[in-house]
């Protein structure tokens, strides 16, 4: 038996019980369809989600090419997991050791990946960075489990 749980906003009053009903079950919708596998999904943790569902399919992809494709390239042709291991160093904070711990190598080997990815594709992981390959990420997850 699998049991999935969607976790709709608090709303003060029973007349708005309707309302996180339906965020609830928003939540399960698309927290399926961009991490699956979960067992609990938040609306408030979805809301980048929710925003891009509506996105045209053509407008996700040039996010996806346009800030991964270089990634994906190297992925492809050097059989490397290199936005894999973004993902999961976003995941984690930018912190190398757990990223190595969730990604099951060494840490050097998190430094070095990290080390190609910012030349790869030229950027320091700024802030401003973070988002845009966030969203970047969260975009390919929509993509991939349409």
């Amino acid at each position: 038996m699998e049991l999935t749980l969607g976790v709709g906003n608090y709303h003060t009053g029973i007349n708005n019980l309707a309302n996180s009903l339906q965020e609830a079950l928003q939540s399960i919708d698309l927290g399926k369809r961009s991490n699956p596998g979960k067992e609990v999904y938040s609306y408030k943790e979805l809301i980048t989600f929710k925003i891009l569902q509506y996105a045209p399919k053509n407008v996700l992809m040039d996010i996806v090419t346009g800030n991964l494709a270089p990634l994906k390239e190297h992925d492809d042709e050097n059989q490397s997991d290199l936005i894999k291991t973004l993902e999961a160093y976003l995941q984690c904070n930018l912190r190398p050791a757990e990223t190595a711990r969730i990604m099951g190598v060494h840490r050097n080997t998190i430094h070095f990946r990290i080390k190609s990815i910012k030349k790869l594709l030229g950027m320091d992981l700024s802030n401003d960075d973070l988002f845009t390959l966030k969203l970047a990420l969260y975009a390919k997850r929509l993509l991939d489990n349409r």
